[in-house]
């Protein structure tokens, strides 16, 4: 490939993100502009027990419940038994498939690349994209990983001591 089309390439490279990013930025706009959803806020109120607003606040109190009241981490919900072992939704399975994988990554954590290395000797059988989703959704549906940075995740002890139960 010529210099020429190398610079070429990457300005039209560029010209793409540029235009990536502002429909991001847009997004987020849009986001910013939308009023909180009120399940949202009954949750609030409902699973973190925040105060009630005072009565001469005249400010709108799901957003103060909502704005008092940070998200719990998941050894939050499990050390307040609030839950359960559950985030969203009761969890009455998980596949064997699944239990191998989640005792694999354990509470030091994995990396995605490690992970998809370990079904793959394992054969396990699982697609990239089904293992992305299911990540994802047991992180957040069922509460059973932590994902602290972008591609990397980790199951904590309480939810692995239930796991590997499940898995005997």
């Amino acid at each position: 490939m010529t210099n020429t089309s190398l610079l070429e390439r990457e300005r039209l490279k560029l010209s793409w993100l540029r235009q990536k990013l502002a429909e991001q930025e847009q997004f987020v706009r849009e986001l910013e502009g939308r009023e909180d959803d009120a399940l949202d806020a009954a949750f609030q109120r409902e699973f973190l027990k925040a105060p009630e607003p005072t009565p001469q606040d005249s400010r709108d109190q799901d957003t103060l419940v909502a704005a008092s009241s940070p998200m719990p981490t998941v050894n939050e919900v499990l050390e307040s038994g609030r839950v359960g072992w559950s985030l969203t939704r009761p969890l009455k399975s998980l596949p064997s498939r699944w239990i191998d994988v989640m005792i694999y990554i354990g509470v030091e954590g994995k990396t995605f690349p490690e992970i998809m290395n370990y079904i793959e000797r394992r054969k396990l059988g699982f697609a990239v994209d089904t293992v992305r989703a299911g990540l994802m959704n047991y992180r957040r549906d069922y509460g059973l990983l932590e994902n602290p940075k972008r591609g990397f995740y980790r199951v904590p002890k309480p939810m692995l001591d239930k796991i590997t139960a499940m898995k005997n």
